[in-house]
C-alpha cells in the first residue's frame, strides 16, 4: 500500500516487470481507476489470479477481499493512520 498513486503506479510496474517472468500476476487497485479495471482487479484479487496487488487505501475498502492475503508491505507507513494499516491486516484472516 503506497500512499500516492503516483508511487502506487511506479511499485506495480516495478514489481509486476520483476514477478512476470515467474508467472506471477501484479495488479494495481486506486481510487482513479475505471469502474471496469477496478472490477477486474478486485476480481483478480479475489479469485487468486493475481498473486500481489499493489495499491493505495483503495485497497482497504470493503469491497476489496483478497483470497489469500500472506504479507502487507506499507510504503511510507507514516503517512497512514494505525487504523488504516489494521484494516489492511485483518483482511488476511
Amino acid at each position: 500500500m503506497a500512499p500516492t498513486e503516483l508511487l502506487a503506479e511506479q511499485h506495480a510496474r516495478s514489481i509486476g516487470d520483476m514477478l512476470e517472468p515467474f508467472g506471477i500476476r501484479t495488479v494495481l487497485v486506486t481510487g482513479s481507476l475505471r469502474t471496469r479495471e477496478r472490477a477486474m482487479g478486485r476480481a483478480a484479487i479475489e479469485t487468486g489470479q493475481a498473486m500481489v496487488a499493489v495499491g493505495t487505501h483503495a485497497l482497504i475498502q470493503e469491497d476489496v477481499t483478497f483470497q489469500k492475503l500472506g504479507l502487507v508491505i506499507v510504503d511510507e507507513q507514516h503517512r497512514f493512520g494505525v487504523e488504516q494499516r489494521d484494516i489492511l491486516r485483518q483482511k488476511g484472516y
